[in-house]
């Protein structure tokens, strides 16, 4: 039997409703990934962080891990990134990272992790260098006060003693009256490295930027935590 216009509208409207109230809903369950697929993404972005850290390719390493972190962090995840990081270079945020995964371990009750984060902490703390800035006033400089230090672009104390990874640092130091004084600074595993600025007259020259000795620490296997 056919229907009259009006049915026809009635069925079309009770239609819409229930694809509106569908969609509403969350319908189809698919569109949000259960914590079971998490969990093997996880899984499986670990096993690809392992192969990468095998295969030298550190930077490569770091950026997974941080990604099996991201889903879900745990202490034995966050140690191996700190060991990735380590091994990259990047001592100061390793340090960080064993830190926090000390901090986690004890409150989870793993002491394997706990006790191995203690020692990665320990090792590293004694390979990480130090920069300190201050301005020599008695050197036949400007005697500027309200002097100010960045340190690869980020305000730093002068006198304060900073933890940086080894390699390369931009050392600016600025003061009112004063041209800035601006040095690239090399530095090496577990040195303490003392950056004397010597502020000179605005419309006077500088000295050529000056660094200190570079040196090359060799890599080993990667070292799997507990």
């Amino acid at each position: 039997m056919s229907m009259t216009p009006r049915e026809r509208g009635r069925r079309l409207a009770c239609t819409i409703a229930i694809a509106s109230t569908m969609l509403l809903s969350g319908v189809p369950a698919r569109a949000q990934p259960s914590s079971v697929d998490r969990e093997e993404e996880r899984t499986a972005l670990y096993r690809v962080g392992v192969a990468q850290a095998d295969a030298g390719r550190w930077a490569e390493a770091v950026e997974t891990f941080r990604k099996v972190i991201a889903i879900r962090s745990a202490p034995p995840a966050l140690f191996t990134l700190g060991q990735a990081e380590e091994h990259l270079g990047h001592l100061t945020g390793a340090e960080r990272t064993y830190q926090k995964a000390l901090a986690d371990a004890r409150a989870a009750g793993n002491q394997d992790v706990a006790s191995a984060a203690q020692k990665a902490i320990t090792g590293v703390e004694a390979r990480v260098p130090h920069l300190v800035v201050h301005v020599d006033r008695d050197a036949g400089g400007v005697r500027a006060d309200g002097a100010r230090a960045t340190l690869d672009g980020a305000t730093v104390s002068l006198g304060a003693t900073s933890e940086v990874d080894p390699g390369d640092h931009d050392v600016v130091v600025r003061a009112v009256g004063a041209r800035p004084f601006a040095r690239k600074v090399h530095v090496v595993e577990g040195e303490t490295v003392d950056v004397s600025a010597v502020l000179q007259p605005e419309g006077s020259s500088t000295a050529a930027p000056s660094s200190s000795p570079s040196s090359q620490d060799g890599g080993s296997a990667f070292p799997f935590g507990p």
